[in-house]
């Protein structure tokens, strides 16, 4: 990621409530099963179908690929 996008991050992560987040770190925290600080393409297709969301395994690879950078921005606060 550049160091742009990654200044753009962390200006959005700073402004968020701390109730958001919060309930962001939370949410990511149940997800991360094996608690190693990344959420594995398993991890993450096991809880949107526990929820209820049947996604396919490109699609759930497209949500991985999109949110790797702001969740991991966020799990360094």
């Amino acid at each position: 990621m550049n160091k742009f996008k990654k200044k753009i991050l962390r200006v959005v992560a700073d402004n968020l409530p701390d109730e958001q987040v919060d309930h962001i770190k939370e949410m990511f925290d149940v997800m991360d099963t094996n608690n190693n600080g990344d959420l594995t393409f398993e991890e993450l297709k096991h809880d949107l179908h526990k929820y209820g969301q049947q996604v396919a395994d490109p699609d759930v690879q497209m949500l991985m690929d999109a949110a790797r950078s702001p969740i991991q921005q966020l799990s360094t606060f």
